[in-house]
């Protein structure tokens, strides 16, 4: 590290020669010099010519006033287009979407009576928190979330690469901490976006000027003084790659009555940015936006508090009053920029919605707009999805109604009501209820109690049965390895727990599908575009290969196929661990003890471990294995101590075995015939 004193050089001996040529000559080394950050700059600074100046629109006759006419007249189009989309999108957002962010921040409605309880049942928030757990579960159970598979065999060490890379850069972007709140995003709202585009970071950098200087003295003894000069600011690239963004809900204007992003008339996304920050982008050799007179003019936008004024409300937060930030709305269109009568993919950047900053083709190769959506359950051709929790929102306003009212009347019964005779000498602080307390009356009839109704033991019942129907429609508790819900068959947890592999699935699938892989194929073809030339593979990622000084962009270019490791496949398991479960307690007493030990080695292998661990030679030490009481989803399978009821069907919903009597076997029966004709074996359900 540099020192911060600058009252003297310092020096230190080396025993480095001096050549006879240089001899007694001084030597200077500037250690300032630094080969890999020029590089930096250098090629930062082409990729930002590469991508276009601000303005790319063609006119008639190319002069200025025609240039501001056509900009104004795309500000006024792209207005009105979003204000459009606002009043479409409005009812969603101040309806479902602020009462699903409302119950997930357990907020408590106000109540014209402060008397009354206001006590909130956190079940959706759990639900949020449990279904958010599980889904990240299925990522960090592998160490990697995704392969790169080489179309061509011997292209694979190629395809290493790649995956080398993309690792690198997703962990650069922290992916992990944003998959968080992307799968929370499509758990709350339905909806879950992510912005992929290639950015280009310079950064103010401060640094001391170094000199190191070498001189030999008289006995060839080589001396050196490093000498320190003034601190200096400079603007240096210190970024470029990929940028992955989670892009709030309220930000995204879709156009109405269109499913798929790239097939609708333009994607609207909106983010905000200091006002400081954002004039900076109209300065420099690059600059990004243009029109900037416009855009100073039009000042400081509120449409930040706006737009989270209802969520600021629900935590009870005070809105602040004095923005110092800007709008920017960013708009993915076809737009005719070159004028040759045909409209090609384009951005278009809306400064406050007062100018037009940046009008130019779309600079990434692949065409596609930089946005991903994804949809926890998707509703056929329509753009918005439901959410997780968006069938059970009432079923939270029930249980918190029922709940209170439970409340209340313990309330009334130990604080009661009173009927007194109007014009007694009664004073109001003599009527609460204390113990030993006495209220003197002058005749025993101008004052009597009301008794309160009585809150029947079934409404309690109800509490937790509106519980149980919000776990069974979300994610039951089996799932988190709880116990089955209080008044919960074998066979109803059964179906419960299938159900829910059957939901994480299906959204584990649509973030695969629409989000993970698109997101690296996104990655992939950026990279080819900007890694294009060795020295900026070396000076950015060269550090990631064995020898940087032979990286050339031919070391991860080919054609590969990403496939995904842990999300449907971590899926898949535990579905195929709890169907061998039930196989084996529906078919157990007909299972010779070889089959029971084939069932325990699958299943130890589905569970990660090695199934050679499993050692087993006989039926006594089969029995040992697998007898322990379950836990978790397990714990739902009958066994010999805990058998189904003669009237209830099995986990699969497959009837228990029957005799030939049509009875059901009991633990006892091992010698009893099976309807099959095979003798029946008595043994203990597997445990995981």
């Amino acid at each position: 590290m540099d020192s911060l004193d600058n009252s003297s050089p310092q020096s230190d001996d080396t025993n480095t020669p001096v050549s006879p040529e240089q001899n007694p000559t001084t030597v200077k080394e500037n250690l300032s010099a630094d080969p890999v950050q020029d590089l930096m700059n250098e090629e930062g600074n082409e990729i930002l010519e590469s991508m276009g100046g601000p303005f790319a629109i063609v006119t008639k006759n190319g002069t200025d006033e025609e240039l501001s006419g056509a900009l104004d007249e795309l500000k006024d189009e792209l207005v009105g287009e979003l204000v459009k989309r606002e009043n479409w999108r409005r009812p969603r957002e101040r309806t479902l979407w602020y009462e699903e962010y409302k119950l997930f921040q357990n907020n408590m409605t106000s109540s014209t009576t402060p008397s009354r309880s206001k006590v909130f049942v956190p079940i959706i928030s759990q639900i949020v928190q449990t279904a958010t757990s599980k889904l990240i579960s299925f990522i960090n159970t592998s160490d990697t979330i995704f392969d790169c598979v080489a179309k061509e065999s011997l292209e694979q060490p190629i395809a290493n690469n790649v995956k080398m890379l993309l690792e690198d850069q997703l962990n650069e972007q922290k992916f992990n901490k944003k998959l968080i709140d992307l799968v929370m995003t499509m758990i709350i709202y339905g909806n879950g976006y992510l912005f992929l585009d290639w950015e280009v970071k310079k950064k103010m950098v401060w640094s001391r000027p170094q000199t190191k200087t070498t001189i030999a003295d008289a006995n060839g003894i080589n001396i050196s003084k490093t000498e320190y000069g003034p601190w200096e600011k400079k603007l240096k690239i210190t970024k470029i790659g990929p940028r992955i963004r989670v892009i709030d809900i309220v930000d995204v204007f879709p156009a109405q009555d269109f499913a798929d992003i790239e097939e609708m008339p333009g994607i609207m996304i909106r983010s905000f940015m200091s006002q400081k920050e954002a004039l900076a982008l109209f300065e420099g050799d690059n600059p990004y936006f243009g029109n900037k007179d416009k855009a100073k003019d039009s000042g400081t936008s509120d449409k930040y508090q706006e737009s989270r004024q209802l969520r600021k409300i629900t935590r009870g937060e005070q809105a602040t009053f004095d923005p110092e930030q800007v709008e920017l709305v960013e708009c993915w269109m076809p737009y005719d920029a070159d004028n040759d009568g045909y409209a090609e993919e384009c951005q278009v950047v809306l400064y406050n919605r007062a100018c037009v900053v940046r009008a130019v083709p779309n600079p990434y190769y692949n065409q596609k707009r930089p946005l991903l959506k994804g949809g926890f359950f998707n509703v056929p051709l329509e753009f918005f999805a439901n959410s997780l929790i968006e069938a059970v929102l009432m079923l939270q306003h029930e249980l918190n109604m029922v709940r209170r009212q439970a409340l209340d009347s313990v309330s009334l019964a130990i604080n009661r009501m009173w009927l007194a005779l109007e014009g007694s000498t009664l004073e109001e602080g003599q009527l609460v209820s204390r113990p030993g307390g006495v209220v003197w009356v002058d005749n025993l009839s101008s004052v009597k109690q009301l008794d309160p109704v009585e809150i029947p033991q079934s409404s309690y019942q109800n509490a937790q049965q509106i519980i149980n129907d919000m776990f069974s429609a979300t994610v039951p508790q089996i799932l988190a390895g709880n116990a089955p819900a209080m008044g919960e068959n074998v066979g109803t947890a059964k179906v419960n727990l299938d159900q829910a592999l059957g939901k994480f699935a299906m959204a584990a699938k649509n973030i695969e599908d629409d989000l993970i892989k698109p997101m690296l194929e996104r990655m992939y073809e950026y990279n080819l575009q900007f890694l294009n030339s060795s020295d900026v593979i070396r000076a950015y990622y060269g550090y990631l290969f064995p020898n940087p000084d032979i990286v050339t962009p031919a070391m991860i270019t080919t054609q590969v196929n990403f496939k995904m490791n842990a999300l449907s496949e971590m899926v898949g398991k535990d579905t195929k661990i709890n169907q061998q479960l039930a196989f084996f307690q529906t078919f157990q007493n007909i299972l010779d003890p070889i089959s029971a030990q084939t069932i325990a080695k699958q299943v130890w292998e589905l569970l990660g471990f090695d199934a050679n661990q499993i050692k087993i030679t006989g039926q006594t030490q089969a029995s040992s294995l697998v007898g322990a009481t379950p836990a978790g989803p397990a714990a739902l399978i009958p066994h010999p101590g805990n058998p189904v009821p003669n009237n209830q069907p099995g986990p699969t919903g497959i009837p228990p075995a029957l005799n030939t009597a049509g009875k059901m076997l009991q633990p006892g029966a091992a010698t009893t015939p099976s309807s099959t004709g095979l003798p029946v074996h008595n043994l203990p359900v597997i445990a995981r």
